[in-house]
Formats: C-alpha cells, structure tokens, sequence
C-alpha cells in the first residue's frame, strides 16, 4: 500500500507540518520513501517542486503522464517517478 501525502500539510503529521513551518522539507521524500509525484502546476525553469527547502528538478524525474498542453495552473495534472 502506498501512503499519500499531501503537499500543504492538511493530511499529513505534525512532523511534516513542524518541517514545513521550518523550511526543513529537504530530504523529506526519501526520507518517507516516497516515489511519485502528481502535480496540478506545470514545471517552471525545469524545476517541478520547490518548497520550504524540498526541490525537485526535472532531471530527477520520469515523465508518467505528461501535463495536458494549455491548461490554467492547478487544473492540469500530471504524474512524475522520481528516479
């Protein structure tokens, strides 16, 4: 079974939300062996996620299912494999 986690903390522990407060998220995605990432934003300057000190470049990532072309932020999902 594999556990999600949610980015802004809502449905996550008080660790995470204590990291996130912080700015201590890096390592935070290997540290909870967490694999994939689904995101509703398109990547800005090669970069897919960058907060509270967790960054995730695309070079880092496999494309599962690219963003959909021409969609307003937060509407267009896609899904990432970290390699």
């Amino acid at each position: 079974m594999r556990r999600v986690v949610n980015g802004d903390g809502l449905v996550n522990d008080h660790a995470y939300a204590r990291r996130l407060h912080d700015n201590q998220l890096s390592g935070y995605l290997r540290d909870e062996g967490i694999r994939y990432i689904v995101q509703s934003q398109y990547p800005y300057d090669d970069v897919l996620v960058d907060i509270a000190g967790l960054r995730v470049p695309m070079e880092s990532v496999d494309v599962v299912i690219p963003p959909p072309a021409n969609f307003p932020d937060r509407t267009a999902f896609e899904l990432y494999c970290l390699k």
